[in-house]
């Protein structure tokens, strides 16, 4: 089996358009027709940029987000944060993993 390598990075300000791509990307794939074609438009990915741009300006985003890098390209998004109800159910745990 072949391996697949990628290295875990600390993302800066300067790769938020990146950043704003990937997670507009990743929720086509994820969700595809499920959600209306307004979820993935430009204005999507303005707000995921300015959303981004907000997160990794916080005192502690060096501390809560990484991405996975495969050559030089950003290829997953991970952050750690306050733990969220589901369904009207109180979180089991104080934080929780966002991919």
């Amino acid at each position: 089996m072949a391996s697949v390598g990628f290295l875990l990075a600390v993302p800066s300000l300067d790769g938020v358009d990146e950043l704003a791509s990937v997670h507009v990307r990743a929720w086509r794939q994820a969700y595809g027709a499920l959600l209306p074609g307004r979820f993935y438009d430009d204005a999507t990915r303005q707000a995921r940029r300015e959303m981004w741009s907000g997160r990794l300006s916080e005192d502690d985003a060096r501390q809560r987000v990484r991405v996975a890098r495969q050559e030089d390209e950003i290829v997953g998004i991970v952050a750690r944060g306050p733990a969220t109800r589901h369904q009207g159910h109180p979180p089991v745990r104080d934080e929780q993993l966002f991919t």
